[in-house]
């Protein structure tokens, strides 16, 4: 029995994190109504470093940790590069474009990520690549269904009811954007300076990407408008499905995530863990077309199964 339930515990806290993940997406799309995308991620950041910032000081004088100028501004530098361009870039496309799109698009970020590094390392091994696409369809028939599903879910504005609709067009790409992003910082993080900030908890490098993306940000927001940041309750309090879509943000989908998500990746293979992220759409998308009565068409829905059968048969092959 407890072999049993320490298999069990990892695939709980993925599940709960696809979920928190998920449906944050309609959470945030609900509270761009209220707020625009820079002021309200502004928040997010503010209120999650002032949870990371304590368990950072924490995790520093229990571990020993070493963390020198050099390397504080390397990590730094790297959060705001990476995770926190690509937030920025996902709520300027999520305030043009619908929820269910970007979740579905997003949570092919480990495919993103995997097609990425893949790139790179044939640049660095100098292997070259496939002589032709009928070749490369041929050796990797599954990512290319996958791609398929991506570029109809992206192009899906061009085509409704013959009239083309530019802004969620747009905003499609930016959350592409932001996926792809999110892959050159993995390389960056994960492989090219590995050796630079690999003795470096997960914790210290979340705490320092939103204290650095929340200082990034806020001259900007200042010119956006002062009393963003001179009188935020004037913004926040009301209503009061923005204050909780902020709380759930910035403590839950932030923190708890992040939280979960670690803590199962000391349990299995980080690889196995990123996998479970394509389960985002499955929680992101019902939310958003029942509670934002967002439309379906024949084309989104094609799309889906297409990257649906594309995932599965990828990760079956490779499970195998």
């Amino acid at each position: 029995m407890p072999t049993n339930n320490n298999n069990r515990k990892p695939i709980q806290l993925l599940l709960l994190t696809s979920l928190i993940w998920g449906i944050s997406f309609p959470i945030i799309k609900a509270s761009l109504q209220f707020l625009p995308p820079l002021p309200l991620l502004w928040y997010r950041l503010s209120i999650a470093s002032l949870i990371f910032a304590p368990l950072a000081l924490y995790s520093w004088k229990t571990s020993g940790e070493y963390l020198s100028f050099r390397r504080t501004l390397l990590i730094t530098l790297l959060g705001i590069s990476g995770p926190i361009a690509s937030l920025i870039l996902l709520y300027l496309g999520l305030n043009l474009t619908y929820a269910s799109r970007a979740v579905l698009i997003m949570s092919l970020n480990p495919l993103i990520t995997a097609v990425i590094l893949n790139w790179f390392n044939r640049q660095i091994n100098k292997v070259s690549p496939p002589a032709s696409l009928r070749e490369a369809l041929r050796a990797d028939p599954v990512t290319f269904a996958a791609v398929a599903g991506l570029i109809i879910v992206i192009f899906e504005p061009l085509w409704l009811q013959g009239s083309s609709d530019y802004p969620r067009f747009t905003g499609n790409l930016l959350v592409l954007s932001a996926g792809i992003v999110w892959a050159v910082s993995t390389w960056l993080s994960k492989i090219k300076y590995a050796k630079n900030i690999q003795q470096n908890s997960p914790i210290t490098l979340m705490a320092l990407a939103f204290l650095g993306g929340t200082m990034a940000l806020a001259p900007i927001i200042y010119f956006i408008n002062p009393n963003y940041i001179l009188t935020p309750l004037s913004f926040t309090l009301t209503p009061k499905i923005l204050l909780y879509g902020i709380l759930y943000l910035s403590l839950i989908s932030s923190v708890l995530g992040f939280m979960a998500f670690e803590a199962a990746a000391k349990l299995v293979r980080p690889l196995i863990a990123s996998r479970f992220l394509y389960m985002q759409a499955l929680f992101g998308i019902p939310v958003s077309i029942l509670f934002l009565k967002e439309p379906l068409s024949l084309a989104f829905l094609a799309a889906t199964g297409i990257i649906i059968l594309g995932v599965f048969r990828m990760e079956f092959s490779k499970s195998n």
